[in-house]
């Protein structure tokens, strides 16, 4: 690729889309730091996941909570957290004032953040491997352009400490490793030769269904609309 289009795609990734203007919300990011680790931090103080947190803060979200999950855009992320919530979004709140959601929100909230400083920054759909042994556990995370190493590097935004603990990670959450997370294309690619079994990607592996090839083959098509 070319200076010029490769300067045309970092340019693009840093803009905000439909899904992370904060429009009129916008001074909701004042004073947030423009660096990736201390904005995956302050997103960690304002999500909580609706079923997987539970066991990690020992809080269970009521169900008239739940609907939160379906909120798609960072304007109205941002005017829910407002209403739980008044202070400013560097502060923690406890889980119980997070919003309820999952790891796309996770993901999407930190991209709108890193936009908003400029920062390209991308959501890649895929699969982890890092929360159950032997498994695929479907997922969405980050992919940040490191100027500094001039690469792209994965970022699992839901991964706080306690998080590394309770998993037991053994890597740098702000550099996750190719193997730990797969993108959407490279299970297709690992499924179709061979080189993986499609039955272990999935939700859960509990859970018969929604897993297999045509799980799969969905989540390369949410990569690449991501």
């Amino acid at each position: 690729m070319s200076d010029d289009r490769a300067s045309e795609s970092l340019a693009y990734y840093a803009s905000h889309g439909p899904i992370t203007d904060p429009a009129l919300h916008a001074a909701a990011f004042a004073g947030l730091p423009a660096d990736i680790r201390a904005l995956t931090r302050a997103v960690q103080g304002l999500v909580f996941h609706y079923f997987a947190d539970e066991k990690i803060f020992g809080w269970r979200p009521p169900k008239d909570r739940l609907p939160e999950i379906d909120t798609r855009r960072v304007r109205a992320m941002l005017a829910r957290l407002a209403a739980l919530d008044p202070r400013p979004l560097a502060e923690a709140r406890p889980p119980e004032r997070r919003l309820v959601d999952c790891c796309r929100d996770f993901t999407v909230l930190l991209c709108a953040m890193a936009r908003h400083h400029g920062i390209p920054i991308r959501a890649r759909v895929g699969f982890a491997r890092y929360f159950i042994p032997d498994f695929h556990v479907d997922h969405e995370i980050v992919e940040w352009w490191d100027s500094g190493e001039r690469r792209w590097r994965l970022v699992d935004p839901e991964l706080s400490e306690r998080h590394v603990a309770h998993y037991q990670i053994g890597f740098d959450p702000f550099d996750v490793p190719r193997n730990q997370f797969i993108v959407g294309g490279r299970a297709w690619q690992l499924c179709r030769t061979g080189a993986a079994d499609p039955k272990t990607f999935g939700l859960a592996p509990d859970l018969p269904e929604p897993r297999g090839i045509r799980f799969v083959r969905g989540h390369v098509i949410q990569d690449l609309a991501a």
